[in-house]
């Protein structure tokens, strides 16, 4: 009984990684240029190759992104959590840090809809 030939990976081209994350082209260029995405394969003629795997740190990067972690700090972690578990200390503490001030600014976002909630009363909105 022979053994069934290995199954290519799947990959996308820069477009369809972007159709598949909802960002736009230039976004993963310069996410890539900046070391957001290590890894992303090439052609031999320099086109970007995306894989699952890809884009789903793509996705997650885009997640540090959202919570108004700055670029340079995605890089570092994105640094840090490929040198290894030697680093989950220093990881943990970003993570940390920035979910402090993600619930900040939830905190203030709640004043102000208390205050738009409380106009809409006074305005039977």
């Amino acid at each position: 009984m022979s053994t069934p030939a290995a199954v290519a990976e799947r990959t996308y081209t820069i477009g369809e990684a972007a159709r598949e994350t909802g960002l736009t082209t230039s976004a993963l260029r310069f996410y890539d240029r900046e070391g957001l995405i290590p890894g992303v394969a090439r052609t031999g003629g320099g086109t970007r190759r995306f894989t699952e795997d890809d884009l789903e740190w793509i996705r997650y990067v885009e997640r540090l992104k959202k919570s108004g972690m700055p670029i340079k700090e995605i890089r570092e972690y994105v640094r840090l959590y490929f040198e290894g578990d030697s680093t989950i200390e220093a990881r943990r503490r970003m993570v940390q840090a920035r979910r402090r001030e993600v619930l900040r600014e939830l905190e203030e976002l709640q004043t102000t809809l208390d205050f738009i909630d409380y106009k809409c009363w006074v305005y039977n909105c």
